[in-house]
């Protein structure tokens, strides 16, 4: 049983199906879903994800510039190859669920879960569709999840709050920007903005 449909949840549910096990892809959210999140893919971690499954790309972005304001810093990056890889995020989770799906996952959603035990060799699992008997959890649902907790992984997770807003702009203002991502740091602050190009959309 994986929990969280995710990227990692998703990916992980895909990889078990497709090696021909038997698999239940459980998620709070009715999918596909909104996330904060801003969709950019950096080139190292295409590599990792599931292979022959159709990504949903809307920009490939070859250019990369961070800003250190309070320092007068400012960096560029520019390779032949796409460095991030943007795609709206409901659509890059839905492609990998989507999948796992057609390798032969089961997928149950809404579902939450909301307590894990113990039984010998085996795991009951409690959700929202009633009691799940499994071999194995892999748990998707983030360090702070719910399945996280309820499987007693209690280590504090420090977190911060996360802001999208997603704005339209003129296509030729879009033409400027389109190839091109930016990252600024606020001094003495954990917080970082960034930009990013993604359809007609800068989430």
């Amino acid at each position: 049983m994986v929990v969280g449909a995710g990227p990692a949840g998703a990916s992980a549910a895909l990889t078990l199906a497709r090696a021909g096990v038997d698999v239940v892809l459980v998620d709070a959210a009715e999918l596909p879903r909104r996330k904060c999140c801003a969709g950019g893919v950096v080139y190292r971690a295409l590599a990792e994800l599931p292979a022959a499954v159709e990504m949903p790309w809307q920009r490939r972005c070859q250019r990369i510039q961070f800003h250190l304001p309070a320092d007068g810093l400012h960096f560029q990056v520019e390779r032949q190859l796409p460095l991030i890889s943007m795609v709206m995020r409901a659509d890059f989770d839905d492609a990998l669920v989507r999948a796992a799906e057609t390798a032969g996952a089961e997928v149950r959603a809404p579902c939450r879960v909301s307590a894990v035990h113990h039984r010998g060799h085996h795991l009951e699992i409690v959700t929202a569709d009633g009691t799940l008997d499994a071999g194995f959890l892999v748990v998707g649902d983030g360090a702070v999840g719910t399945a996280a907790r309820a499987a007693g992984w209690l280590v504090p997770v420090e977190s911060v709050a996360a802001i999208n807003w997603e704005i339209e702009v003129a296509e030729d203002v879009f033409a400027v920007l389109r190839r091109r991502h930016d990252s600024t740091s606020a001094p003495s602050s954990p917080a970082t903005a960034g930009c990013f190009r993604s359809g007609t959309t800068c989430p």
